[in-house]
């Protein structure tokens, strides 16, 4: 099989498309030192909110909200302000943010945890991608390979 223009676009899409799907299962949530540890101000966060917290904070973000994301602003003691990127509800359905700040006591959190890269995850993921774009390219016969001479058996010599 001849590589195409319109294969090589194919197999540029779906490795895209793989990429994308795949991209959001290398990252986990973990958990989060503790106040007096030293924490990256840009670190996306997870708080996750107990029932005080959902009464508390339902005029500002709405019933029944199970977790806010965000990036870190500030962590004390008392309280953690992040700026908030999404919020979860009960129900599972996420509500998109765009960086509004907000504050939320430690009377209000039921945890704190951190997004990491997971390198497990990760790996995984690279793995897939790879053998799939191997398969793909073995099922294609675009590997290069194959007869090198000139179609009708080679070139004539005169002697």
């Amino acid at each position: 099989m001849m590589l195409t223009p319109s294969l090589v676009r194919r197999a540029r899409q779906m490795a895209l498309i793989s990429l994308f799907a795949t991209s959001g299962g290398c990252y986990q949530y973990g958990s989060m030192p503790t106040a007096g540890a030293a924490i990256a101000r840009t670190q996306t966060v997870e708080l996750l909110l107990n029932e005080r917290g959902r009464a508390d904070l339902v005029g500002r973000i709405g019933t029944d909200a199970l977790s806010l994301e965000g990036v870190l602003v500030e962590r004390q003691d008392s309280s953690v302000t992040v700026d908030v990127q999404s919020v979860t509800y009960l129900n599972r359905t996420t509500s998109k943010w765009s960086g509004e700040r907000l504050s939320v006591t430690s009377g209000q959190l039921r945890d704190i945890r951190s997004k990491r890269l997971s390198i497990t995850r990760t790996g995984s993921v690279v793995g897939i991608f790879v053998a799939g774009m191997v398969a793909f390219i073995a099922s294609r016969g675009i590997t290069g390979g194959g007869d090198s001479s000139p179609p009708g058996g080679g070139p004539t010599v005169i002697q």
